[in-house]
């Protein structure tokens, strides 16, 4: 999937923070088609992680799914994206 392969770190210092890393990484993979969303480190929250989630669905499927601002709603959500993305003609370039 990525013009670059990533490299995360093995022991993060904190797994929030990896997925803050983790989403970046993609975002930045994407640059060339798609806006960046820029997230500085000191405002990695819940919130936060779920917003990267809506729009990497938002930039990927052209859709919008309503799933809570927990971390089990944040798993979920990042469960149903991968769901979707093993369905590649759900996949859209908007």
């Amino acid at each position: 999937m990525f013009h670059v392969p990533p490299k995360l770190s093995t022991k993060p210092t904190s797994y929030l923070k990896a997925i803050i890393i983790a989403h970046n990484y993609i975002q930045n993979d994407l640059k060339g088609i798609f806006e960046k969303i820029h997230v500085e480190e000191r405002e990695i929250t819940i919130e936060k992680i779920h917003q990267m989630l809506c729009d990497l669905e938002t930039m990927l499927f052209n859709s919008k799914s309503d799933w809570p601002k927990t971390i089990e709603g944040c798993q979920k959500y990042t469960e149903h994206s991968i769901r979707t993305l093993s369905k590649t003609s759900t996949c859209q370039i908007v």
